[in-house]
């Protein structure tokens, strides 16, 4: 099971919006 992957160019982890957990917790995450 691939845990990272990319949708229109974005990056996910397991469905969830890299940029969208950057926002919420800020940078950098572990």
């Amino acid at each position: 099971m691939d845990y990272f992957n990319y949708k229109n160019c974005k990056l996910f982890a397991e469905n969830v919006s890299v940029e969208k957990i950057a926002d919420e917790v800020g940078t950098p995450v572990y």
